[in-house]
C-alpha cells in the first residue's frame, strides 16, 4: 500500500515533502509480536518476512518518480 508520514526525519538531507519508499522497518516494542500460542502450525505464527515490503512496488515507485522528474530517497 501507499501511505504518508508526517513525521520528522533523522537524516538531515530529506526536505519537507520529499519522496522516501520504505524498504524496512525497526521494531521498538521491546518484544517480538509473534510470540505465543497462535496456531498449531508453525509456518503460520511465524510468517516469511523477506517480501514485507515489496520489491516488485518499491521498484515501481522509483520508476514512477523518474516519470514525473522527482526525486526519491530509500530509508527505514
Amino acid at each position: 500500500g501507499i501511505f504518508t508520514n508526517m513525521s520528522g526525519a533523522i537524516s538531515s538531507k530529506l526536505r519537507p515533502g520529499a519522496l522516501v519508499v520504505i524498504d524496512d522497518h525497526m521494531n521498538f516494542m521491546g518484544s517480538n509480536p509473534l510470540v505465543g500460542t497462535t496456531a498449531n502450525d508453525p509456518d503460520q505464527m511465524f510468517p516469511d518476512m523477506g517480501e514485507a515490503y515489496s520489491s516488485r512496488l518499491r521498484q515501481l515507485m522509483d520508476q514512477a518518480a523518474g516519470v514525473i522528474g522527482e526525486s526519491i530517497s530509500h530509508g527505514i
